[in-house]
């Protein structure tokens, strides 16, 4: 038995020493075949090494090869029998500490998946991230679309900038309740139209079908933009028999245009045909192939190794970068939501517009201004409204685009050119500024204090804005039958 421990040992010792130069940033990024991170290779190696050495593993295929002749097995077993001879007498010492240590990490682990909220809010953040597509995030990645789609049939508990909810995900991928597969009305946006922070019966959706007596479906997905919008409109909308979309802008859509796609695929969308809704614009690298990523996967749901990873993230950039973490929105936080940071600047010295300067020369503006990434953003964005409508017309659907206002500085620049754009291609718009600015005056809990997403009375005055600006004609679809317990 111990032969063929020491056959393993020495196997997986030399097998992960020759794989260290095939990792994603060294020559198998270059090829397109890794075998794994160095942090994982640098972990197994560590393993092989205190198995080797801690149980005496000395007669395995080094020592076989030394026998049979082979030049250079004798060297590696005469190094190996000196470390032996090395670690006799404190071999005991070694075990009880190597035994300590792992005792010392679970307990680690234990305390961060149980104290996570103790910890700095932006390492629990790291930690708890539900918005991931891994292991057990919501979300995995679909190439054919270039962006991320909620894992049908999948339920969670959510937590996330000290709030937690329970997620659930319908058999289309969505979050509604059971039996929502026909809908009078459908959503489309981000986090706040999904329901970042709250239960089910406190979203949106659930406010807008209770004013309106009509069966609402909600669509949205945390870190949407107008990309993920329009493929959801022209893949997944029909499929309820809809007569109205609602489709909802958040500041942050702009940059994410930018996280989400290259410029060559905003130049690939702006020149297609505004009625071509089959246009494949979008074009995903495919991504590299890595031999041990289910491992991988594994390890990374180990609190403890995304502590790691956050601190190695924090710890190596300079002093001046490790600014606080994003704490007023989880699309700051999603796998595909990092061009805010990359813009921050720009965005933070937007300042109000004057009227001469828009809308036809919005591209004079910060963030526009000395930025093409944001620039072509704006005109990928404008030019989907344009798509979108058409695609609506195509299927008689009512769209009514929808502004959330937060009252920043970005909100004056771009409420202005997306309510124009909209007039002038007879596109319903309201914006959310007054009634948000109406509703705090009188409760000030419209957003949940410390992450800015809407709160229960912010989708509950959101709701009844809607409802009431925006009645709705056509009989309502029946409702969906209710099953007998």
């Amino acid at each position: 038995m111990k032969r063929l421990f020491s056959w393993l040992a020495d196997v997986w010792l030399t097998a992960t020493v020759l794989s260290l130069p095939f990792t994603p940033d060294g020559l198998g990024g270059r090829l397109g075949v890794s075998v794994a991170r160095i942090d994982t290779l640098g972990l197994l190696l560590v393993v092989g090494l205190a198995a080797k050495f801690l149980l005496r593993l000395d007669d395995g295929m080094w020592a076989w090869l030394a026998r049979a002749g082979v030049p250079g097995a004798g060297l590696v077993t005469r190094v190996g029998a000196a470390m032996h001879r090395w670690m006799a007498p404190r071999r005991l010492g070694w075990c009880v500490s190597a035994f300590t240590l792992v005792l010392g990490l679970l307990a680690a682990e234990i305390f961060l998946r149980v104290g996570f909220k103790l910890v700095d809010p932006d390492l629990a953040n790291y930690l708890t991230n539900p918005y991931r597509d891994t292991g057990t995030g919501i979300y995995r990645f679909d190439p054919e679309r270039k962006m991320v789609r909620m894992r049908p049939n999948y339920d969670r508990t959510m937590n996330f900038n000290g709030y937690q909810w329970q997620h659930h995900a319908d058999a289309r991928g969505y979050r509604n309740p059971p039996g929502t597969d026909q809908a009078d009305i459908v959503l489309l946006g981000d986090s706040f139209v999904y329901g970042h922070g709250l239960p089910e019966t406190s979203t949106l959706r659930h406010y807008l079908a209770q004013d309106t007596g009509r069966p609402v479906a909600n669509l949205g997905e945390q870190g949407a933009d107008l990309h993920f919008e329009y493929q959801i409109l022209t893949h997944d909308v029909l499929q309820y028999h809809p007569q109205r979309v609602y489709l909802f802008f958040f500041f942050n859509d702009i940059s994410d245009i930018v996280a989400h796609l290259t410029a060559e695929d905003r130049e690939r969308f702006l020149n297609s045909s505004v009625t071509d809704h089959t246009v494949h614009y979008a074009v995903a690298e495919p991504p590299p192939r890595i031999l041990l990523h289910p491992l991988e996967s594994w390890l990374v749901e180990s609190y403890l190794v995304r502590a790691w990873d956050f601190g190695w993230r924090y710890f190596s950039k300079p002093a001046a970068q490790r600014k606080p973490g994003i704490k007023e929105g989880a699309d700051m936080a999603a796998p595909a939501s990092r061009a805010a940071a990359r813009t921050g600047a720009e965005q933070a010295k937007a300042g109000p517009p004057g009227e001469r300067d828009l809308p036809e020369n919005w591209m004079k503006l910060l963030p526009f201004k000395n930025n093409a990434d944001m620039a072509q953003a704006m005109q990928f964005h404008l030019y989907a409204l344009r798509k979108t409508q058409d695609f609506a017309q195509q299927n008689h659907l009512e769209l009514v685009i929808v502004y959330l206002w937060l009252d920043r500085n970005l909100d004056r620049v771009y409420a202005p050119i997306l309510e124009d754009a909209c007039r002038r291609i007879g596109l319903p718009f309201y914006n959310m500024k007054v009634d948000y600015m109406a509703g705090a005056t009188v409760n000030a809990s419209l957003f949940l204090p410390g992450d800015n997403h809407l709160s229960d009375a912010g989708t509950k005055l959101t709701a009844k804005v809607l409802a009431e600006k925006f009645p709705l004609d056509r009989p309502p679809a029946p409702l969906p039958p209710v099953t007998a317990p």
